[in-house]
């Protein structure tokens, strides 16, 4: 006689150790580096299918953790050019360097303003 299968329970990795639930919205950036003669240095991916859309074509705060990590380890040095949403044909350019007298990673870039509003709260 053959057992019931059992159904598996989806969990979340790590949530055991957390004193509070993980947030609905996931994702996972991924940074690597472009050919040399290439534009920019970088090339950065966010991906977050649980946020509406498989693939942010720029994010600003990522790009701000991966410069603190980057600089911080020393293993860049001076201004970097990074290049986001290339794999789905977006071309969005994110300029990063690090402020010695304020210790801050600076995030610049170029935008397309599609909309705009007033929100009271």
């Amino acid at each position: 006689m053959a057992s019931a299968p059992t159904q598996k329970r989806r969990r979340r990795p790590g949530c055991r150790f957390l004193s509070h639930p993980l947030p609905a919205f996931l994702g996972i950036g991924l940074i690597g580096p472009t050919p040399i003669g290439y534009e920019t240095q970088f090339e950065v991916r966010m991906l977050s299918p649980s946020s509406g859309m498989l693939e942010d074509p720029i994010t600003g705060s990522l790009n701000a953790a991966i410069g603190c990590w980057m600089y911080s380890t020393g293993q860049w040095t001076k201004p970097v050019v990074v290049a986001q949403g290339t794999c789905i044909g977006r071309q969005g350019r994110v300029f990063l360097r690090y402020h010695e007298p304020s210790n801050t990673v600076w995030v610049g870039g170029n935008v397309c303003h599609l909309i705009e509003g007033t929100l009271t709260l």
